[in-house]
């Protein structure tokens, strides 16, 4: 109950996390909007503006609506290789391939972490009790079987010596007539 208590929270965590990151983050109508096209030239100066894109092969800077529909730059305006949005290492193709792929990579990797850390432990701890279990139980059987070849002995000695064997059993007593 405890594993499933722990799957549901982070489950829940991820999900509060995903919905934060992926909050439409359009153009408010407050707020003035913003020309792209004075930091044509500078890759570093268009993308560190809000809602701007560069293109490197023509090196202009263009104004970027940020909605899921159209999260990568139009064709029309620049090359999908050749957009940079946030940053100017990577294209914004790149990056949508790799923090995909980067993101599944590490949620396995929790999985897994997850499901060694609940659930093998687990098994390993009732493996252990059980063999703990096993060896009480053999030592119990050992101590019993002792105390009732003790006891068998004291029988045959009482035997003995008021002659209560069965036939053929030699005695050190006999019987007296």
């Amino acid at each position: 109950m405890n594993v499933l208590l722990r799957i549901s929270l982070s489950i829940l965590i991820l999900t509060v996390f995903t919905q934060y990151c992926l909050a439409d983050t359009t153009v408010k109508p407050t707020e003035k909007p913003v020309d792209c096209r004075k930091y044509n030239g500078s890759c570093g100066d268009c993308v560190g503006t809000h809602h701007c894109y560069y293109c490197g092969s023509s090196k202009v800077c263009w104004k970027y609506d940020p909605t899921i529909k159209n999260f990568i730059p139009p064709e029309s305006q620049c090359a999908k290789n050749d957009s940079f949005l946030g940053q100017c290492f990577f294209s914004t193709l790149v990056l949508l391939i790799a923090v995909p792929t980067t993101a599944g990579v590490l949620l396995i990797a929790l999985g897994c972490t997850i499901y060694y850390c609940c659930c093998r432990n687990n098994k390993r701890k009732i493996q252990r009790d059980q063999a703990q279990f096993q060896a009480e139980l053999d030592r119990r059987k050992e101590a019993s079987d002792r105390r009732k070849s003790e006891r068998q002995a004291k029988r045959d000695d009482i035997r003995r010596k008021y002659g209560l064997f069965k036939d053929g059993d030699d005695s050190m007593y006999s019987r007296m007539a």
